[in-house]
């Protein structure tokens, strides 16, 4: 949902998102911190995306924000001039909606999984005993904002803390947000100083909530994205959470 009054922003709108989704293997022979998650999205097509970033550049145009979907997951962080650059530039903003009834990637990499152990506990943990809505846990999301080895960390110990010790920065330190076990949607409002984003998550459609004056709500995840000049880096502001945190979901 997006509405606009009065407007700067230029809103790029793709069905797939544009920024890099690494992936830490690094725990394998060979493996790296930014291997590639997802290849039917830009990262299958880095040239084309780099080419497209250059012009934004060349042309000076500035205050762009991508809006796109298809991960089955809410996602919020920049897209780079160029991601295999020593130091890439923050050029835009990118915000990613989850679905409202499709299959949450949670449970997609636990199908994808299978046949894994190791990857599907690296991904994926029980709740047990804890206070949680779902009896799997989204470790997926320690994992991309924070690496492998604090996935893993997190899965022994169940300590926040203790995954935290173990984050690598180098691990999509453009990835800002990622709640893997989400279902619902965002809207967007824009006005001359800035876009609000609002990302609204409930629980797994199980029942039917159409006639429901307030139909049940996990959490909202709130950021603004001030308006900028061309030449300036993207930013995010003023992140908050109404409800329940995401699991290790904000890198902020």
């Amino acid at each position: 949902m997006i509405r606009s009054q009065c407007a700067s922003c230029k809103v790029l709108c793709n069905n797939v998102p544009m920024m890099r989704f690494g992936f830490d293997d690094s725990f394998m022979q060979y493996g790296g911190v930014d291997g590639i998650y997802f290849s039917d999205s830009w990262d299958g097509y880095p040239n084309e995306r780099r080419e497209l970033m250059q012009f934004i550049r060349q042309q000076n145009i500035g205050n762009v924000i991508s809006l796109t979907g298809d991960r089955h997951a809410h996602y919020a962080g920049f897209v780079y001039d160029d991601y295999r650059k020593e130091n890439p530039f923050p050029l835009m903003v990118e915000l990613v909606g989850a679905g409202i009834s499709a299959a949450c990637r949670q449970s997609l990499q636990e199908r994808l999984a299978r046949g894994d152990e190791f990857f599907q506990a690296v991904a994926v943990a029980d709740a047990g005993d804890m206070d949680y809505i779902y009896d799997r846990l989204p470790v997926l999301n320690v994992w991309m904002l924070f690496g492998a080895e604090a996935a893993m960390q997190y899965i022994q110990t169940k300590s926040e803390a203790n995954a935290l010790a173990q984050a690598k920065p180098e691990v999509n330190p453009h990835l800002f947000y990622a709640d893997n076990d989400a279902y619902g949607y965002y809207r967007v409002v824009m006005d001359k100083d800035r876009c609000a984003a609002e990302f609204i998550t409930e629980p797994q459609p199980i029942r039917d909530y159409t006639m429901a004056a307030n139909p049940p709500l996990r959490r909202r995840v709130r950021v603004d994205v001030p308006v900028t000049e061309a030449g300036q880096p993207a930013r995010f502001e003023n992140w908050s959470v109404e409800g329940e945190e995401p699991l290790l979901g904000l890198k902020v």
